[in-house]
């Protein structure tokens, strides 16, 4: 896993309880799409509560890190 992400950053403050968005970079494309598939109906990531929501675009993806850093 180490090697296939590249940078992970949390897109908003802890407020409570409330669960956070991560924004995950991947080293290879082909990482991203082999961790999707896995992640896609396995039992550990519908125990855990977390999911892949979908894959930004080149232009969307500085947004993203510019609000990581705020």
């Amino acid at each position: 896993m180490e090697e296939a992400v590249d940078t992970v950053h949390r897109i908003v403050r802890k407020e409570g309880n409330r669960t956070r968005q991560i924004t995950m970079q991947f080293s290879k494309r082909i990482y991203r799409d082999q961790i999707w598939a896995l992640s896609k109906g396995a039992t550990v990531c519908e125990e855990a509560g977390c999911h892949f929501a979908g894959f930004k675009q080149k232009g969307q993806r500085g947004k993203a890190s510019a609000l990581a850093t705020h």
